[in-house]
């Protein structure tokens, strides 16, 4: 006994296919000056932080405690500042796998 079914494919999925591929081939493409954006925000980051770190050690200096707020601010530029560190080594890296120029 034989069966025969049939698939259609509406454009919606086929657009959806090609957008994820595309969006992955702009994403490589993009790959190096991301990371260069990246590095660049993190360095204003870096140096916002050590602004502020300045600014709180001269408070605490005249007696003046931390606000909660600072506080977890600078967590949060820590944090990002790890993740973006992780994300330009990670790039770098894969852009030497992909033997993408720049």
């Amino acid at each position: 006994m034989c069966g025969c079914f049939q698939i259609t494919c509406d454009g919606a999925l086929f657009n959806r296919c090609l957008d994820c591929f595309l969006g992955k081939a702009a994403y490589i493409r993009n790959l190096p000056d991301n990371l260069d954006a990246l590095d660049t925000e993190l360095r204003k980051l870096i140096a916002a932080k050590n602004d502020v770190m300045t600014a709180v050690v001269n408070a605490e200096r005249q007696q003046m405690r931390r606000l909660e707020r600072v506080q977890d601010w600078v967590l949060r530029a820590e944090a990002v500042k790890t993740g973006a560190d992780e994300l330009i080594t990670d790039g770098s890296e894969e852009i030497g796998k992909l033997c993408v120029t720049q």
